[in-house]
C-alpha cells in the first residue's frame, strides 16, 4: 500500500487517487536497455566491448512505463469531465513521475495518454512515459568535511549511484581540495565545478586549509 493510501501515481503534482479516485489497477516498469557497442575484429576470438568507453561507466536507452488507472466514482458524466481533466493535465507533458513501490524517488518523462474508455459502470485511462533512464531521489541529500588550521584530511564517501553525479560544493572559509587528480582552491561561497562528479562505489577528496567544504547532490539509482 502506498503512502498516499491507495495504487497510485503522482504525476508532478496530480495524484491519481486523492485527486481524481482512479486506482492504479496495472504497471509495466522494467530495467531500462542497456546500451552496449561491441566491435568484432577479423581473425581474433570474441569482440571488443567497447560500451563504457565514452563514460567510464554504462550508459542506458530510455526507459518506457506503462500504467493503467481505474474508476466507479460518480456518475457517466463526473467521470467523463474527469478524464477530460487528466488528458489536460498530463497529457504530452514532460513531468515527475512517482510510483507507489518507490517511495523518496521519481521517474521524469514525457507523458502520453493512450487509451481512455467511460462506460456507465466505470471509467479506465492508460498511459505510456517516455522517462530518463534513472530514478532520483525525491530530497536532495548533503554532507560536509571540515578542516581547521590548514590541517590536510582526507574525506572517503562512498557512492551507491547507478551514476555519477555533479554535487553542488558548498564553501566556508578558504580550503583546497583534491579529487581525481585535479587540485581547486576555493573561498566562501557555491560552485558547480563540471569535472568534479561522485562516481558509483568509492571516492576520495582530499581537503586542506580552514573552513567547511559541503557536497549537495540527488541520488540516481535504477
Amino acid at each position: 500500500m502506498s503512502k498516499w493510501g491507495e495504487r497510485a501515481f503522482l504525476f508532478d503534482q496530480y495524484d491519481s487517487w486523492f485527486g481524481w479516485h482512479f486506482l492504479l489497477t496495472k504497471k509495466n516498469i522494467q530495467p531500462p536497455e542497456l546500451k552496449t557497442n561491441y566491435v568484432d575484429l577479423g581473425g581474433v576470438s570474441g569482440s571488443i566491448d567497447l560500451s563504457e568507453a565514452l563514460t567510464g561507466e554504462p550508459a542506458y536507452k530510455d526507459r518506457v512505463i506503462t500504467a493503467t488507472f481505474w474508476s466507479d466514482d460518480g456518475t457517466y458524466d463526473d467521470r467523463e469531465q474527469t478524464l477530460r481533466s487528466i488528458i489536460n493535465c498530463i497529457h504530452g507533458k514532460r513531468m515527475k513521475i512517482c510510483e507507489p513501490d518507490c517511495p523518496g524517488y521519481y521517474f521524469l518523462g514525457r507523458v502520453r495518454v493512450t487509451s481512455v474508455k467511460n462506460t456507465l459502470a466505470y471509467a479506465e485511462f492508460s498511459i505510456e512515459a517516455t522517462c530518463d533512464p534513472w530514478r532520483y531521489g525525491s530530497s536532495e541529500r548533503s554532507c560536509t568535511v571540515s578542516v581547521e588550521n590548514g590541517e590536510l584530511k582526507e574525506w572517503k564517501f562512498h557512492s551507491t549511484f547507478a551514476a555519477s553525479v555533479c554535487p553542488k560544493l558548498t564553501v566556508t572559509g578558504d580550503i583546497s581540495f583534491t579529487y581525481d587528480g585535479i587540485t581547486s582552491e576555493a573561498t566562501a561561497g557555491e560552485y558547480l565545478v563540471a569535472p568534479f562528479k561522485l562516481h558509483p562505489g568509492d571516492n576520495v577528496i582530499t581537503v586542506s586549509g580552514s573552513g567547511t567544504l559541503t557536497l549537495t547532490f540527488r541520488e540516481v539509482i535504477l
